[in-house]
């Protein structure tokens, strides 16, 4: 079993202020991931528990690229921006081996894999998009709204 959740604590490196909304609405797509959006991560696989504070929309984003990849090349990692973490997925058919920079390893399915990916990005969007609604009209966004329907 694959466990996404996410609780965004708010806007890393400020104050949720009126200026940092409306760059909200130009911000690129690394900041987007990387800079902003700091929160409560939770990644349970099997019985490992990933969870840790991290980037939200970097993760919720990488772990579903990481899905379509995974069709293609059999291993990739997912560094976590500000040194959040390190995870390495190696897949083999349809087992998905996931492992933790010094932490635990864990098998679990492709598919329920990419699949808990695809819905944990709509979710964190949906959310984000709600607290800071000037997102609804960052290009990035939108176009990031756009593949994920188109998907």
């Amino acid at each position: 079993m694959i466990e996404f959740g996410h609780r965004v604590v708010g806007i890393r490196d400020g104050v949720d202020n009126p200026a940092l909304r409306r760059r909200l609405v130009v911000a690129d797509l690394y900041e987007l991931t990387e800079e902003l959006f700091w929160g409560e991560l939770t990644f349970k696989a099997g019985d490992a528990d990933f969870s840790r504070p991290g980037p939200v929309l970097d993760a919720a984003y990488c772990f579903h690229l990481l899905g379509g990849e995974l069709e293609g090349r059999p291993k990739r990692t997912y560094s976590a921006a500000g040194g959040a973490g390190e995870f390495s997925f190696t897949r083999n058919g349809d087992v998905l081996r996931i492992r933790e920079e010094r932490g635990p390893v864990v098998s679990v399915s492709y598919q329920e894999f990419r699949g808990a990916a695809e819905a944990f990005i709509r979710v964190v969007i949906a959310d984000l998009c709600r607290l800071y609604p000037e997102l609804d009209r960052n290009e990035e966004m939108l176009s990031l709204k756009r593949r994920l329907k188109s998907a």
